[in-house]
């Protein structure tokens, strides 16, 4: 195949795979047609800045997601959504208006992802590799590393034989949660604006920063949006959309020892650092994100920041239920006070944090947000199921603030991890299913879904 017809992504992407890799990718990417490539090249284009967040106290937390965001005003000026702009530095905004004999009483669909990765794993530099048409078993992403995705504990693998699987160099992570939804995203815009056949209601497309720290939605101004739908592009594997999420709240856990000397506070066990210890360690191991699945709800402890005087711990409360919420809250009061009362002279002050609530309380009401994403995948052939996502904080915001939002598949797994992987089949499908679902919200509405009651 002629290079001329890959972008330069495409050339580094072939570059950067191992020699014995190279014929078979090549051949991969010849027999791909043109909108492929170029989701791939969008893919690979993305993912190659560093958009990692972190707690800078700046918004947005790294100065990648501005890069990045930037790059996509661009993009999206290309297209011909003229009004794209980034807004408050935070928040990147398009228009594509409705087409169709409908358009001017369609509702207002709204389609949402975000361009920073987790703070976990190395966000950057990313060099993509692709492994092509998948034949089974192990993955090799880096033998000399012992980097490697094991097909005997991921049975997903076994749905992607024959596909083209998309991993990192084994040093970072790849980045897919969730560039690969705005890479979808981006694509879907690209084949509507060039079919003038395609039918689709007016498309707010919003870009957000800083998903992985819990405030991607913050710089949304919901009460301009005037949007009636919305789905983000956020969820892991394939066929499936998450209509439930975890409620959660934030906890700050604020520990006070004693002003005297050392020597003192470990006579007397009032340093701060011991109890912030007895706090964390002697909380239930079976109430913990790692020894909890489904709708099993846990608290987590994130971080642990001072010293013997003053500790300050910062964590969340999670539960599909606000009340498993309330009562989960109550058992981590009752644990603190009785730390306390262990540990003489010690202050133990406790603050919560709402920060989002099961989007199902929503959903609910309105069903034709998920009977409708259901049509457009039949549409295009994929069989879409509903699912209990343990997150999906930006489709919560949504809910919570008057647009009903659902949050449809990406594709990516292993998140957050230098395993992360994606196939190219499951990205195309992807689109293939926004594209659809564009047409099926440009149809004619029975009856419009009301606006969400905001949460107070």
């Amino acid at each position: 195949m002629s290079a001329n017809r890959y972008a330069p992504e495409i050339c580094a992407l072939l570059d950067h795979a191992p020699a014995e890799q190279r014929v078979a990718v090549d051949d991969a990417l010849a027999g791909a047609s043109d909108e492929r490539l170029e989701l791939l090249a969008r893919f690979v284009r993305y993912a190659a800045i560093d958009t990692r967040a972190c707690e800078s106290g700046r918004r947005p937390s790294s100065a990648g997601q501005t890069v990045l965001q930037r790059l996509l005003v661009d993009e999206l000026r290309g297209l011909g959504l003229g009004d794209a702009r980034l807004a408050a530095n935070q928040l990147v905004e398009a228009t594509l208006p409705a087409r169709g004999p409908k358009r001017e009483v369609a509702p207002v669909l709204v389609l949402v992802a975000h361009v920073d990765t987790a703070p976990e794993c190395s966000g950057g530099p990313v060099r993509v590799r692709l492994h092509p048409r998948y034949p089974g078993g192990d993955i090799v992403i880096d033998a000399s590393r012992g980097v490697w995705i094991e097909a005997a504990t991921r049975p997903h693998l076994a749905a992607y034989l024959g596909h083209d699987i998309l991993t990192a160099d084994g040093t970072t992570l790849l980045g897919a949660d969730n560039k690969a939804g705005v890479a979808e995203i981006m694509q879907a815009l690209a084949r509507l604006v060039a079919d003038e056949a395609l039918a689709h209601p007016t498309i707010r497309v919003l870009f957000t920063s800083d998903e992985e720290l819990g405030i991607g939605a913050e710089a949304i101004d919901f009460g301009s949006l005037r949007a009636d739908v919305a789905y983000t592009v956020d969820g892991d594997g394939f066929g499936c959309i998450d209509v439930e999420c975890l409620c959660i709240d934030g906890f700050t856990i604020d520990v006070r020892g004693s002003t005297e000397c050392a020597p003192l506070w470990r006579r007397k066990a009032q340093s701060a650092l011991d109890a912030a210890a007895a706090i964390i360690d002697g909380w239930s191991p079976r109430e913990r994100p790692e020894s909890t699945a489904g709708r099993e709800g846990f608290i987590e402890f994130s971080s642990a920041i001072g010293d013997a005087s003053r500790l300050v711990i910062d964590g969340s409360i999670n539960d599909f239920a606000v009340e498993g919420l309330s009562q989960r809250a109550m058992a981590l009061r009752d644990h603190c006070r009785a730390v306390q009362q262990r540990f003489a002279g010690i202050e133990i002050a406790i603050q919560r944090q709402l920060r989002c609530r099961n989007m199902h309380y929503v959903l609910k009401k309105h069903p034709i947000v998920v009977a409708r994403a259901v049509a457009a995948a039949e549409r295009v052939g994929i069989g879409l199921t509903t699912r209990s996502g343990r997150y999906g904080i930006d489709a919560a915001s949504f809910c919570f603030r008057g647009v009903p939002a659902a949050n449809l598949f990406c594709g990516f797994h292993d998140y957050h991890s230098v395993t992360e992987h994606i196939s190219l089949d499951v990205m195309q499908q992807s689109v293939d299913l926004l594209v659809a679902l564009a047409g099926v919200w440009a149809s004619p509405v029975p009856q419009r879904p009301r606006r969400a009651a905001r949460n107070r």
